[in-house]
């Protein structure tokens, strides 16, 4: 339900703010943000959720900084979700590095065609909310494991075929497909965390999941343009230093350092993928693996 809202949003929302930008202009779009965020933080206040026992004598016990690093201390005694929550972040750090560079490398590729980008959205849009009802229908594989590395084999394999495609009979169906794959990956690893963490803790644990992969995700969006701009970029253009190695696959014009970089790192995240598939197995301690 989550990929749902995710990709419903993508699909819709585009569209929808380059109409009303036109009709009533930014100021009143902002507005429109500042109602609907407000409208969504007040449903909030109407929710029941269920809260779980906790012991509280035993919280008072542990000190404020213990209580700040005790889901980093929680995920360093359960090797094996410290092993899925990394290879997930790993994964986001090539995901993240692509999507900073996406509507450039489009732009830069297509003579600033913005009508390719719109479309390419819109195929990843399609592609999630497909992969969403798909799910909600077949509920995934009963070894959520095997749905955590199938989703990312799944994703990653067809944002390597986007990064060679030059054409949108490529680039389309590879978008679609990689994010139908998405839902699977993300639902399957928020499913093995669900079960495998104590419902008293998850709070902590969650909350250090989302700081590391913030923490992944900033780095990546941080490097990308360099690496992009000063390295990738100069390299795949005429004469430079990578183009008698790649220059038949990505030719030699703007963009095709970007779509270069962004391949390395899915290929350099398939590694640290397989390699965690092989190890995990081994250091598995909380049942991940037959789960």
């Amino acid at each position: 339900m989550n990929s749902a809202i995710h990709y419903g949003l993508i699909i819709i929302a585009p569209g929808l703010a380059g109409l009303l930008y036109y009709i009533i202009g930014l100021s009143r779009i902002l507005i429109i943000d500042i109602v609907t965020f407000t409208v969504a933080l007040a449903s909030i206040f109407k929710i029941h959720i269920p809260q779980a026992k906790i012991n509280h004598q035993s919280q008072k016990d542990i000190g404020f900084w213990k209580q700040i690093i005790f889901g980093f201390r929680y995920l360093t005694a359960h090797p094996s979700l410290l092993a899925i929550i990394t290879t997930g972040s790993l994964f986001c750090f090539g995901h993240d590095i692509g999507a900073t560079l996406l509507s450039a490398m489009i732009l830069a590729r297509t003579d600033n065609n913005a009508t390719v980008l719109g479309k390419i959205s819109s195929a990843a849009g399609l592609g999630g909310v497909t992969g969403t009802i798909i799910l909600s229908i077949w509920g995934g594989y009963k070894r959520r494991i095997n749905g955590f590395f199938l989703g990312m084999i799944g994703t990653g394999m067809s944002k390597i075929v986007f990064g060679f495609a030059q054409g949108l009979m490529i680039s389309l169906p590879a978008k679609f497909f990689s994010s139908l794959n998405f839902p699977m990956l993300t639902s399957s690893s928020a499913a093995i965390l669900l079960s495998k963490v104590r419902p008293d803790v998850q709070g902590r644990v969650f909350a250090t999941e989302s700081s590391i992969q913030k923490i992944v995700s900033a780095i990546a969006v941080f490097i990308s343009a360099l690496l992009a701009d000063h390295i990738f970029e100069p390299a795949m253009m005429p004469g430079g230093s990578l183009t008698p190695l790649f220059s038949g696959l990505f030719a030699t014009a703007k963009g095709a350092g970007m779509a270069l970089l962004s391949i390395c790192n899915f290929l350099s995240r398939f590694v640290a993928s397989w390699f965690r598939c092989i190890c995990l197995p081994k250091i598995d301690k909380c049942g991940i693996y037959c789960t």
